[in-house]
């Protein structure tokens, strides 16, 4: 930074040339206001998608924690980067103990290959996957049975996570064996 550096005189030559500044600054002053102008324009449109992007994400949060089932957002290193409130219900621990940790450690140990072969399939494929039964083992320690679903969150054609949904099926799956078994003992008394 050096020394301010006064502008060179104007060798103003006559009328004419005054009449020729005089334009072209009234010109400039009128593309500053047109700029101003738009400026205003993109800020006040910029506010008002930041006002309706604010309320999308409202409306995203309050779906996302009452959704019925466990819903668990795993990053590619297989990471639990969110988890909703009805998942914190469901394993009995707030999300500050979930978040961050391995996705694995949401099912038993005979469960977790299994899992993991399915993270990794949908990460390659960028296709979801759905049907697989995973156990989660509760903090009393009782045992889920879980219907997963696991859908790629595509983002400018990559995948950086995956959503997975965990449906308990633990009582339907009590129930539709305790009808094999009926159906059985019924066909052994025939």
């Amino acid at each position: 930074l050096g020394e301010a550096q006064t502008p060179p005189p104007l060798n103003i030559t006559g009328p004419q040339e005054i009449q020729t500044l005089s334009h072209t600054f009234n010109g400039l002053a009128e593309r500053l206001r047109m700029a101003k102008q738009e400026t205003q324009h993109y800020v006040r449109e910029l506010e008002q998608t930041n006002q309706k992007l604010s309320v999308s994400n409202d409306h995203y949060r309050m779906l996302w924690d009452h959704a019925v089932d466990c819903m668990v957002i795993i990053d590619m290193n297989g990471t639990i980067q969110d988890i909703n409130h009805r998942g914190e219900q469901i394993l009995g621990q707030p999300s500050s103990q979930i978040v961050g940790k391995p996705s694995s450690m949401l099912v038993i140990e005979e469960d977790r290959q299994h899992f993991t072969q399915c993270l990794e399939h949908v990460f390659t494929t960028k296709n979801e996957h759905t049907g697989s039964h995973v156990h989660v083992r509760l903090k009393d320690e009782s045992v889920l049975t879980m219907q997963a679903a696991l859908v790629p969150m595509v983002m400018d054609g990559a995948i950086p996570a995956i959503l997975v949904q965990l449906t308990d099926v633990t009582e339907k799956r009590q129930l539709e064996q305790q009808l094999i078994r009926s159906e059985q003992l019924a066909s052994l008394s025939q």
